[in-house]
């Protein structure tokens, strides 16, 4: 059960995350009571870089990089004592700034335009008046970023939004055929109908459309 809705947004494009492998290295706190899993040690000057993956960039877009660090290290009357660098591909999108042993998670604009599929986000900190050594520690970090609905290996499932839409999924092999369904309940999927082909500027896909009001999940996938 499915048409294309006549009067609905046309949708090509939606929101995703990616996210750095945070956790991968222990640093023990057990003197304090607990254990804690970082990302990176941060250390004075030094730049830390990372590689962070993303797909189908929607360039126009811009993106949001956001970072809960730890602040080891304190220099008692300075204040703010921390202050971390943050660059995307060699250019700087933001300076966090935070005091003592505490955790901060700030955010800082990337224009969409800096991402790739392999990117480097490197992380330094900047030794601040009167702060002779700045240590620190990066627990994890996320890109929101526009991506394109376009498939992986042929296939894709997103997140609908809210109301009326229509869904454009593009960049298939030219012929393929389609299947779409409908999986918000995983253990139930609905196979729908009615799609259309589409053949324009995202390349060779279809168009489908759907009520939901708070938002469907679908499934896209190209016919064995």
């Amino acid at each position: 059960p499915l048409a294309p809705v006549g009067d609905g947004r046309v949708i090509d494009f939606l929101d995703s995350i990616a996210h750095d492998k945070a956790g991968t290295r222990c640093w023990a706190f057990r003197r304090y009571g607990f254990d804690h899993w970082f990302a990176a040690a941060l250390r004075d000057t030094a730049s830390v870089d990372l590689a962070l993956a993303t797909d189908q960039v929607v360039a126009a877009q811009p993106a949001t990089l956001t970072a809960t660090l730890y602040g080891y290290s304190s220099a008692g009357a300075v204040n703010p004592d921390h202050a971390t660098r943050i660059a995307v591909n060699g250019t700087q999108v933001g300076d966090f700034y935070y005091d003592g042993q505490a955790t901060c998670t700030a955010s800082c604009s990337v224009a969409g335009v800096l991402l790739a599929a392999n990117n480097t986000v490197s992380f330094q900190q900047l030794l601040q008046p009167g702060v002779p050594n700045d240590y620190a520690y990066l627990e994890e970090f996320t890109l929101a970023y526009t991506r394109a609905l376009a498939p992986v290996n042929s296939s894709l499932c997103f997140n609908g939004q809210a109301g009326s839409n229509n869904y454009e999924v593009g960049n298939f092999p030219a012929g393929a055929a389609f299947r779409v369904a409908d999986v918000t309940a995983p253990a139930d999927p609905v196979l729908l109908t009615g799609a259309v082909i589409t053949n324009g500027a995202g390349g060779y896909g279809l168009r489908f459309g759907g009520y939901s009001a708070a938002g469907a999940r679908y499934a896209v996938a190209e016919n064995a």
